[in-house]
């Protein structure tokens, strides 16, 4: 866990002014429990651009057994300055110990079996052709109901699967036992298909790192956490549908005028009161194909409505053609001189799994960096 914060002070009059500022930066490890804080301090009085006093202090708290306090205290009298320097152990002791170890399979199991954990979906992609009544909400022992075009998911949040590398820690405890995880299923002995489902997890919270490599970590990234079952492509047998196109026929209430090929006062008396032969032919049925109903549908009324042009409805994509994309975060490891790139399991993926194997490639010698792919495209 890291924060901290920053306060500046600046007054001026008669020529005169007052600058400071202070400020702390914590980084802490909740187990066990350690902390460092660097702390910063400084007072000055100028006169205009000339300096008449300045009081400044900056230094590390660490702890909490033992507890050290270490910097510097500086003080400045017009030109003279000069600077004390201070270490001093406020309270002794010997560090807290390290927590049990735990044993991640278990809680990663309970996590599974608890009702929770599952959920079905509906492919949004795909057509229904009938329309399913809503269910109430399921009880922990209700059973799922699962739509015949639906898929079944399973999913936990309590240690990330398919990482490639080792769980070494466990919310900062030791791992006891099994230290990599995957998930698999079976439906009556046969294996059962399904892909991952990833969830956001904090790498730092499975993986040793130095404090310098938390920093440069990224918060959270997106690993396997459960798996999907049933087929994203399964639709309803076309043979089975029964086709509904959008036809209308084009009615005329009443007769329009004929449009007049000369003037005249008799001419415009006919006019007014047209003879339609009885053997009119009748209006034809006209089928609308799906991209004129697309095209339509923008300038007809709810294509128009307000509704359509306040909120997230703004940057709704009506158009044919696909909206911007962002791509995945990726990385490279590279060597520090020059050289090509070093060649990885296609399996791995996060950072912290590229973390993994610049690990086992500096094992000899630090000889590799690990670099976000953007920055080698150019």
């Amino acid at each position: 866990m890291q924060f901290g914060a920053r306060a500046s002070l600046y007054a001026a009059a008669a020529g005169f002014s007052v600058e400071g500022d202070v400020g702390f930066d914590v980084l802490v490890q909740l187990a066990p429990l350690h902390f460092i804080a660097d702390f910063d301090a400084r007072l000055q009085l100028k006169c205009g651009s000339h300096n008449l006093f300045m009081v400044g202090v900056q230094g590390e708290l660490e702890g909490p057994r033992p507890l050290r306090v270490s910097g510097k205290a500086s003080f400045e009298i017009l030109w003279c300055d000069f600077s004390v320097h201070f270490d001093a152990t406020l309270v002794q002791g010997e560090p807290p110990p390290l927590p049990l170890a735990i044993d991640v399979l278990a809680q990663l199991t309970q996590a599974l079996v608890s009702p929770t954990g599952w959920s079905t979906r509906r492919t949004a992609a795909q057509p229904h052709g009938v329309a399913l009544r809503s269910l109430p909400p399921a009880g922990a022992s209700a059973p799922l109901v699962l739509d015949p075009l639906g898929q079944l998911v399973v999913t936990q949040q309590v240690v990330p699967l398919n990482t490639g590398r080792d769980i070494e820690i466990f919310g900062g405890a030791p791992v006891a036992g099994d230290r990599r995880f995957g998930l698999t299923a079976a439906l009556n002995g046969a294996p059962l298909a399904g892909s991952a489902v990833q969830a956001s997890f904090a790498p730092a919270q499975f993986f040793a790192m130095s404090d310098d490599e938390k920093l440069a970590a990224p918060s959270f990234e997106s690993m396997d956490a459960g798996c999907v079952f049933g087929s994203a492509t399964t639709v309803i047998d076309p043979a089975q549908v029964i086709a509904a196109p959008l036809q209308y026929q084009t009615i005329l209430i009443g007769t329009p005028p004929a449009p007049a090929a000369a003037s005249g006062p008799g001419l415009h008396a006919a006019i007014a009161n047209p003879v339609v032969p009885a053997s009119a032919a009748a209006p034809a049925t006209y089928t609308l194909t799906v991209p004129q109903l697309q095209s339509l549908s923008r300038s007809g009324a709810v294509g128009r409505a307000p509704l359509r042009r306040v909120g997230r409805a703004r940057f709704r994509n009506d158009l044919v053609q696909a909206g911007a994309t962002l791509k995945p975060k990726g990385w490279t490891i590279m060597p520090k001189g020059d050289g090509t790139a070093a060649t990885v399991a296609p399996s791995v993926r996060t950072w912290s799994e590229y973390q993994g194997a610049l690990k086992a490639l500096n094992r000899s010698a630090a000889r590799w960096q690990l670099l976000p792919t953007h920055e080698l495209e150019a």
